[in-house]
C-alpha cells in the first residue's frame, strides 16, 4: 500500500472519531436543553457534565433524563475509580504499617464527582469528569482534577442557596 493511502485512511478515521464525539456532545446538549424546557426551565450554567438552572433551582447531569432540585443535595465527593478523596484523607491519618509499604496507585480509569442526595430514586448521582485513563500528576489528570474541583465549588454554592 502506498504511504499516502495509509495516511488518508488514518486521517479519515481520525475525522470520523472527531465527528462522532462532536455529534454525541451536540446531541446530548440538545437533549438536556429539551429536558429543561419540559419543566419550563433553561440551563444558565454548565460546568463539564453538570447543567444548572439557577433561577429555577434545578440541575442535571449529562446522561440523565431527570432534573433535580437544589435542595436534594446533601454532600459531594471526588472519587478516583470509586476511591473517595475524603476517605483517603481519613485513611492517611489512620495508616497502618502495611499500608505505608504498599505501592501508591499511579493511574486511574475514571474520575467522578459523586453527589449524595436526599432522593429515594437516586441516593447518589455520579458526574463523570475524566473519560480516559490518566496518570496521577500528568497535565491531563491535573485538568480533570481542576474541573472536578470547579464542579464541587458549584455544588457547594448550590447547597448553600435557600
Amino acid at each position: 500500500m502506498n504511504i499516502s493511502v495509509i495516511l488518508l485512511i488514518l486521517g479519515l478515521v481520525a475525522l470520523a472519531i472527531f465527528v462522532f464525539l462532536f455529534a454525541t456532545d451536540f446531541a446530548d446538549s440538545i437533549r438536556i436543553k429539551s429536558l429543561f424546557k419540559k419543566e419550563h426551565c433553561y440551563p444558565t450554567n454548565r460546568i463539564g457534565n453538570l447543567w444548572i438552572d439557577e433561577p429555577n433551582k434545578k440541575w442535571t447531569v449529562s446522561g440523565f433524563d431527570l432534573l433535580f432540585d437544589f435542595d436534594t443535595i446533601i454532600d459531594y465527593d471526588i472519587q478516583y475509580d470509586g476511591i473517595s478523596t475524603k476517605q483517603n484523607l481519613i485513611n492517611m491519618q489512620l495508616e497502618t504499617c502495611a499500608e505505608m509499604t504498599a505501592a501508591p496507585r499511579k493511574t486511574f480509569e475514571r474520575l467522578v464527582v459523586v453527589v449524595i442526595m436526599n432522593d429515594s430514586r437516586y441516593p447518589c448521582v455520579n458526574i463523570p469528569v475524566g473519560k480516559t485513563k490518566s496518570v496521577v500528576g500528568s497535565p491531563e489528570f491535573k485538568n480533570q482534577l481542576e474541573l472536578a474541583e470547579k464542579i464541587c465549588n458549584e455544588i457547594e454554592k448550590i447547597k448553600n442557596i435557600e
